[in-house]
């Protein structure tokens, strides 16, 4: 294998891109989200050139990509630093509470352990007082799983995905602990009653405070086996359009279809290949 100095660029972009998603490996699926992020590549030129529209396919890739995400039917949210510390820390505060699943509770209390002193300040002005949350729910053993939010309950997924809208709708890049803050609230009114703040209240609060910009630790990232695999098949000054030929080789694979739905097929990038090329 010896790609070309654009690719090489490219796979480092999708590396930080692997580990803004908290993902424990680098994949193909990244490295397709990293080449249709730069509307100057060779495959964003192909798929314009399909009529399609890159971001949609942006889209599609990354709700594939290994990471810490919530796919939903219209966008797909990733997680801040913060909100995954809340997110592993709402399991702890559920394990050590003896309850049987995690609850929008656990979710609220381990979301406000991580936001700014700002916004606490805010909070606390409103009356807020986590003091007075109580970890009621179903006691038994913590369900285990290989993925984050196996162990969280019915309420607590849903608070999640609430969460996640919330950001989308915010034009926030990814969910932040204010917003799992206020969509564990939309889901227990019990929670939000005893509290005496609904999830619009805690909206407006934090909104100036939202935003988490913190920054994901430095990791080395290892392939995975796919992703190996392909780039150890390119030819000599491998390009974008070499990546997505050995992807679309693969036509049941849902990679593939990302592009293939989109009518960007093997024939059209071999009559277009000498028309489109990499910066």
């Amino acid at each position: 294998m010896s790609p070309s100095s654009y690719l090489v660029a490219i796979r480092a972009r999708a590396a930080e891109l692997a580990l803004r998603l908290h993902a424990d490996t680098l994949s193909r699926e990244h490295l397709a989200c990293a080449l249709l992020a730069d509307e100057e590549s060779a495959i964003c030129e192909l798929v314009e050139h399909a009529f399609a529209d890159p971001e949609s396919l942006y889209a599609d890739a990354l709700a594939l990509a290994p990471g810490i995400l919530i796919v939903g039917s219209n966008a797909t949210c990733s997680f801040s630093v913060r909100a995954v510390r809340a997110a592993r820390a709402a399991v702890e505060l559920a394990r050590s509470a003896g309850l049987s699943e995690v609850s929008p509770a656990c979710v609220l209390c381990a979301a406000h352990a991580e936001l700014s002193e700002e916004a606490v300040i805010a909070l606390t002005e409103a009356g807020f007082d986590p003091e007075a949350v109580s970890l009621d729910g179903e006691r038994g053993d913590l369900s285990e799983g290989t993925h984050l939010f196996h162990p969280y309950g019915d309420e607590a997924r849903r608070a999640l995905t609430g969460a996640s809208r919330l950001a989308v709708k915010a034009g926030r890049g990814a969910l932040s602990p204010a917003d799992l803050l206020a969509a564990a609230l939309g889901e227990d009114a019990d929670l939000a009653r005893s509290l005496g703040i609904d999830k619009g209240s805690a909206v407006s609060l934090l909104r100036p405070f939202a935003d988490d910009p913190t920054p994901p630790e430095p990791r080395d990232l290892v392939d995975e086996e796919e992703l190996s695999e392909l780039m150890a098949s390119l030819p000599p000054d491998a390009g974008s359009l070499d990546f997505l030929e050995r992807i679309l080789e693969r036509p049941a694979e849902e990679l593939a279809q990302v592009f293939l739905r989109q009518k960007v097929t093997p024939a059209l990038l071999e009559r277009s290949r000498a028309s489109f090329v990499d910066p």
